[in-house]
């Protein structure tokens, strides 16, 4: 059928299948707690005060509970949605999925015009089936991040290849979100530094580009590092602010076996995803494929960069390679493109997609141990006053804060 050769149509597909659970609350086992961090800063735009510049948390400890953090894009436009219709905790994860979709649909298209229709439609199948397939449907910057630096991607391939000059504005807007949305949105967009060596690019096209992508970091360098510093150490809470390359590198050095298994196994959930990346690598070095060999270089030195400078950060959560898989996707498409026979490509691919799907399935469902805590606010209802202190004892999670409704009970 010609219709499942169309990365839209598996794009939509996925789109639903992810709407699985969509509406339960954050209660599973992967990493919980950083969603509901995102969580109470959309709330309590709801409930304190709509300033994107102060997002606040529910948590013991740092006057008012501002919080220092990346940019709460996702987190607003949940508050914005809460504003519609009232608020409810999965706003987010549907509008995570919903960038998410749109940004592999720009990843494909862009590999179509880059590459050929085969690599477009492997790399979207194992973007698909990758740590995406859970954790785009998750109240995480993540997936959702990446996805908006894949659009900013196509849409300077569109101003600096195909010459649509209102192709840049989208480009500094999209990107400009990519970046404040997790700045680490950033090891996606280096390979387009390998646009200044096309020659069939003038320069003063290339100029414009330089000038725009600078106007971009400007609000990132400002929020990153001028305001959130200062969040942090006027309010005392912070997220990640990353470590020096020689603590990272120590960090790195001493957890080799956790850091290598984000790559052979995390990134697609699937040691056939390791292998068939792998295939796709050899395939690039035995091609001398220029551009695909270019690509690999300047991201592997950048995200060496990266993994240093997330040290602890990126050997102790599974997520941190999120960055890198639009590259390990296009490595497989490639790869699987380079097989002739479509009856020995097409088994591989839902080979990967089986094990990772049979990986990943568990995130859909709440397990039956945790269900009682959706209980909370029942509970709370019988046994206290809405206006009564109460003590959670959460071993440092604090889903039971962000489950209980009543504002004066939190952070206590």
């Amino acid at each position: 059928m010609e219709i499942l050769k169309k990365p839209f149509f598996w794009i939509i597909l996925f789109f639903f299948v992810r709407l699985i659970g969509i509406t339960n609350p954050p209660l599973e086992g992967g990493h919980s707690w950083r969603q509901i961090t995102g969580l109470m800063v959309a709330r309590n735009f709801v409930e304190v005060e709509a300033n994107p510049l102060y997002p606040r948390v529910d948590l013991e400890g740092g006057k008012d509970q501002v919080i220092g953090m990346e940019f709460p894009i996702l987190n607003y436009s949940h508050y914005l949605l809460s504003k519609i219709f009232g608020y409810t905790h999965w706003y987010g994860r549907l509008i995570n999925l919903l960038i998410t979709s749109i940004g592999i649909y720009f990843f494909s298209s862009f590999l179509s015009k880059f590459f050929n229709k085969r690599v477009a439609l492997y790399s979207t199948l194992a973007i698909l089936f990758s740590i995406f397939f859970s954790y785009s449907r998750k109240m995480m910057p993540d997936t959702f991040s990446i996805a908006l630096a894949m659009m900013a991607i196509y849409m300077a391939h569109q101003y600096l290849k195909e010459k649509h000059s209102m192709a840049l504005l989208w480009f500094m807007f999209i990107a400009m979100l990519a970046l404040l949305s997790k700045i680490t949105a950033g090891l996606v967009l280096t390979p387009l530094a390998l646009y200044y060596f096309d020659v069939s690019i003038s320069r003063r096209r290339l100029l414009s580009f330089v000038g725009a992508f600078i106007l971009v970091c400007i609000p990132v360098y400002l929020w990153y590092y001028q305001w959130n510093p200062h969040l942090s150490e006027t309010f005392g809470l912070w997220y990640n602010q990353g470590m020096s390359l020689s603590d990272g590198w120590r960090e790195i050095r001493s957890n080799l076996s956790a850091s290598f298994e984000h790559f052979y196994f995390h990134a697609f959930y699937a040691f056939s995803g390791f292998g068939l990346m792998l295939w796709g690598i050899l395939k690039v070095f035995r091609d001398k494929h220029i551009r695909l060999l270019a690509i690999l270089g300047i991201y592997s030195l950048f995200g060496l960069i990266y993994i240093l400078k997330s040290g602890f950060y990126f050997h102790h959560h599974n997520y941190y390679i999120v960055p890198f898989v639009p590259l390990f996707a296009l490595l497989v498409g490639y790869g699987l493109s380079k097989i002739n026979k479509w009856w020995i490509a097409a088994p591989l691919i839902c080979v990967l997609g089986i094990e990772s799907m049979a990986n990943q399935q568990h995130d859909f469902f709440i397990r039956e141990e945790v269900k009682y805590k959706m209980e909370l606010e029942a509970l709370m209802d019988e046994i206290s006053e809405p206006d009564e202190k109460i003590v959670v004892l959460g071993s440092g999670n604090p889903q039971l804060i962000l489950l209980n409704p009543y504002p004066t009970k939190r952070a206590n």
